[in-house]
């Protein structure tokens, strides 16, 4: 091998392990954290689809007041209990969204998490 290949050679394997470096330290390599693992890490219990206190959040969800809706949820003070199911698959979505979504991270630790007080 010659002098030149061998030059060749190191000055590839230097830019490499700079470009990897570079990639590195701008997050390429590190995966996405959902929602759901976020809120999990934090302390809170995700609501399984069973569970009893969906009926609650559902009332205090649909209320004109709510600032706090998801996106698209065709859901309004006059829902019935049916549309609980609507809220539930809202949620369902949201927590598999990225947990960088600060809007979508709000909504999910507030309506799809076993409450911690459930507000009047």
């Amino acid at each position: 091998m010659t002098s030149l290949a061998k030059g060749a050679i190191g000055l590839g394997g230097v830019g490499a392990i700079g470009g990897g470096t570079l990639a590195w330290q701008q997050g390429v390599f590190s995966s996405r954290e959902s929602i759901r693992k976020k809120l999990i890490s934090e302390g809170y219990k995700i609501l399984s689809s069973s569970d009893g206190a969906w009926t609650q959040i559902f009332e205090k969800y649909k209320s004109n007041e709510n600032e706090w809706k998801f996106k698209d949820d065709q859901i309004n003070a006059s829902s019935g209990t049916t549309d609980v199911q609507k809220l539930k698959d809202k949620c369902a979505s949201a927590l598999e969204g990225d947990a960088d979504d600060k809007d979508e991270y709000y909504k999910a630790a507030k309506w799809c998490v076993v409450p911690r007080k459930v507000e009047r």
